[in-house]
């Protein structure tokens, strides 16, 4: 019998892999294993006792009340709500220059030796605090329990991780104090300003009725002068009818039929001289004015009293408001230090490196089980 005819009684290779002598193989290496796990769980432990304590400083307040920020939704000059007076003073809440002005005020701009940073390093840790900064309503463990309950809050948690957590809160309540100033300002420039631009309208209005009545006085002198001339050339001093002019003496003779309405010449120069005397040094008396805006929907007919528009400017003029009762947070709010760091975790951190360094042993063994020779 030939090679050929025995070679399908040969055994076929195969891929499969003897669980039982790869773990026997990795038990014989045992040493190796187990040193490196120690190793790593040495040097887990290492650092998670180097990394610093960091802790969470926060600050919890309420929304501000409709009471506390009375004068700015009292005003009409700006609609403003509850909810946007808030956004402003939270948006201040992360203002850079804000965080800055902060931790100037506390000499919180050095390094650890006592020299002030430089200009980068006084940028990166702003931005750094900047970013931080966690604002969010305040939560509550034993809302976790309720299922399917959607609660707003109206308490606001600032907070931030610190590893000087005194030094901390005390530049985190300078923020406060400087949010609120900022935002007070801010909003009653917005409203000053729509209050100056308001009057600003009502002056332009009121010197384009001023500017109407004066050209419609302007052409009644006009009027009267060229009645006057008329009744001067006719010789007519005191008032007469069209009928009398006509059939008087005979001597004037201007029309043969009676006309629609008297002429202002009629009335003689002497009653002329006087009406047109009265109107030039008369005061220009302003008129409603009337203005028509046509769409394609409607035509809106709208009148602008003078009265009106003087009565509106002295109002602006005369408002101010009250920035010394406004407050979104209450006096006694404060940023706090809690008992306890946040981070790191220290057992977590000893306890993942131990894994890991397990891991990473094992993955050793089994490269050099498959490089060793038979």
């Amino acid at each position: 019998m030939t090679n050929q005819d025995l070679a399908h009684l040969r055994p076929e290779p195969t891929d499969e892999i003897d669980l039982g002598e790869l773990i026997r193989n990795l038990i014989a290496q045992w040493k190796l294993i187990v040193g490196i796990t120690i190793i790593g769980a040495i040097v887990g432990v290492a650092i998670a006792l180097a990394l610093p304590k960091e802790y969470r400083v926060e600050a919890i307040f309420d929304k501000p009340s409709t009471n506390d920020i009375q004068p700015l939704l009292a005003q009409t000059l700006i609609p403003l709500s509850r909810q946007a007076v808030l956004g402003s003073f939270l948006k201040n809440l992360q203002s850079r220059d804000l965080i800055e002005q902060a931790l100037e005020t506390q000499n919180a701009l050095i390094d650890d030796k006592g020299k002030a940073l430089t200009p980068a390093q006084r940028f990166s840790k702003i931005a750094d605090i900047s970013n931080s900064i966690r604002i969010a309503p305040a939560t509550y463990d034993f809302m976790e329990d309720i299922e399917g309950l959607e609660a707003e809050f109206d308490e606001i948690s600032l907070s931030t991780l610190s590893s000087d957590p005194q030094q901390t809160a005390l530049w985190m309540n300078e923020l406060l104090k400087l949010a609120s100033t900022k935002t007070t300002a801010d909003l009653s420039n917005d409203i000053l300003g729509q209050r100056n631009v308001e009057i600003a309208q009502v002056k332009r209005q009121l010197a384009e009725l001023e500017g109407t009545a004066i050209a419609k006085r302007a052409q009644q002198i006009e009027h009267l002068k060229a009645a006057l001339a008329i009744a001067t050339e006719l010789n007519i001093k005191e008032p007469t009818s069209w009928s009398a002019l006509v059939h008087g003496n005979g001597n004037v003779q201007l029309l043969n039929e009676q006309p629609e309405k008297e002429e202002d010449f009629l009335k003689g120069t002497r009653v002329l001289t006087a009406e047109l005397s009265v109107l030039e040094n008369s005061p220009i008396q302003l008129a409603d004015q009337t203005i028509v805006t046509e769409t394609k929907e409607m035509t809106k007919t709208t009148t602008i009293s003078p009265n009106t528009l003087k009565g509106r400017a002295a109002t602006l003029k005369a408002f101010s408001l009250d920035s010394s009762s406004i407050s979104y947070i209450q006096p006694t709010v404060k940023a706090l230090v809690p008992a306890s760091a946040e981070k790191p975790n220290r057992k977590l951190i000893a306890i993942a490196s131990t894994v890991l360094a397990g891991f990473f042993a094992i993955f050793i063994a089994l490269i050099r089980l498959a490089i060793k020779k038979d």
